[in-house]
């Protein structure tokens, strides 16, 4: 469950965004902004930065695809 890794798509790449644990928060971490660089949504991120929508929620749906439930 908790290494469980979700498809996320783009064009015809795709990535696996990792599932993060509380055992694996620094690695994830760095595979996460990765995952975010290559969709151009890491300055969704940054603190003081402003996105438009369509950055902001596929950042948000990145982010989501990485908890578990």
């Amino acid at each position: 469950m908790g290494d469980e890794e979700h498809l996320v798509k783009n064009n015809s790449m795709s990535l696996k965004c990792p599932m993060l644990t509380s055992v694996n928060y620094t690695i994830q971490a760095m595979r996460i902004q990765a995952i975010f660089n290559f969709h151009g949504v890491w300055d969704a991120i940054e603190p003081g930065t402003e996105v438009g929508a369509k950055k902001n929620n596929m950042a948000v749906s990145l982010l989501l695809e990485s908890i578990v439930e």
